[in-house]
């Protein structure tokens, strides 16, 4: 299987491009890619064209790319249909840039079993749904393509159109999930990671 990060978002409600702020040492874009690596054979990264020359070259086994020009600026399901037309594979793990306290455990849960007659694989932790991050088959490309193709850009409207294996993650697994999209929020994940420090 091959893997998908989706860095293409604007960052408007933060004010600065997500994909390269420091946790633990490393940016963003980093920790995604060292999460995903051990369980895929290549991973698409796609980002803005002007965030490109900022990040580290000759990464192993990591693809740069864009949208497609006619999809720029619609959101996660372009990114996964672009690097879906670009890559040969049948499945696909997918995760956004702004996770960066998803642990390789939930990353491995859900592709320990093959999809079989599903379409996707996807977690719901404390009750609510992380599209984002899943398992995704290449039978959904055709649905991805139709909904983009009727402006339809939400990954919720995907997800009631296909088969999934929803996968129950344990409470406690909730951080893991939790996207940083202001200022705030992540300045309260790095004091929260320093209290655990001092525990």
């Amino acid at each position: 299987m091959d893997g998908i990060i989706l860095a293409g978002g604007q960052s408007r409600r933060f004010g600065y491009p997500k994909t390269f702020l420091p946790y633990q040492g490393k940016p963003f874009y980093q920790w995604a890619i060292d999460r995903m690596q051990p369980f895929v054979d290549q991973i698409y990264f796609v980002t803005l064209q002007e965030h490109l020359p900022y990040i580290e070259d000759g990464l192993s086994n990591v693809h740069l790319m864009v949208d497609e020009p006619s999809l720029k600026g619609k959101g996660p399901l372009a990114g996964i249909f672009s690097a879906m037309n670009a890559s040969n594979q049948d499945c696909f793990v997918t995760m956004p840039i702004d996770t960066p306290q998803l642990e390789g455990s939930v990353l491995h849960q859900l592709c320990l079993q093959p999809l079989d007659s599903y379409d996707a694989r996807i977690p719901i932790v404390n009750g609510k749904l992380q599209p984002l991050i899943g398992l995704f088959h290449r039978s959904v490309h055709a649905v991805i393509r139709e909904q983009l193709t009727r402006e339809q850009y939400s990954m919720q409207a995907l997800v009631r159109k296909i088969s999934v294996d929803y996968v129950m993650m344990d409470q406690t697994m909730d951080r893991y999930f939790h996207n940083i999209n202001t200022k705030e929020a992540y300045d309260q994940m790095t004091l929260d990671e320093y209290k655990r420090g001092l525990e």
